[in-house]
């Protein structure tokens, strides 16, 4: 697997982690759960490790640190669950950029995870 896409894959696990432990569900209608089941739009259940999120998390929150507007982008897109687009007009930037930008995050992550 790609080592960009590895991270990325991290990243969404850690998304996943993130709302499970604050109760929320981003993302999805307020429906009954078992419709949502039967629909095929129930969450997936993280398979995450508890020492792989740890990591996850300290590389996201050193990111957030030393360059906040990317920890915000990383936190957008993987426990928001919003497409570039929408990132874009919250950041106040082109989609182009915004997805640049993202890239950049993840390859920050990336760094921090193999350095940790």
């Amino acid at each position: 697997m790609d080592d960009q896409l590895a991270t990325q894959v991290l990243l969404e696990q850690w998304g996943l982690m993130c709302n499970r432990q604050t109760g929320e569900v981003k993302g999805y209608p307020p429906e009954v759960p078992f419709y949502r089941m039967m629909r095929g739009t129930a969450v997936s259940m993280p398979w995450i490790t508890d020492s792989d999120w740890d990591r996850v998390d300290y590389a996201v929150r050193r990111l957030s640190q030393r360059c906040p507007d990317q920890g915000a982008i990383i936190k957008l897109r993987y426990v928001e669950y919003l497409p570039p687009a929408k990132i874009a007009r919250k950041i106040r930037c082109g989609e182009t950029a915004a997805r640049q930008e993202l890239s950049r995050a993840v390859e920050a992550i990336k760094w921090i995870l193999e350095c940790t």
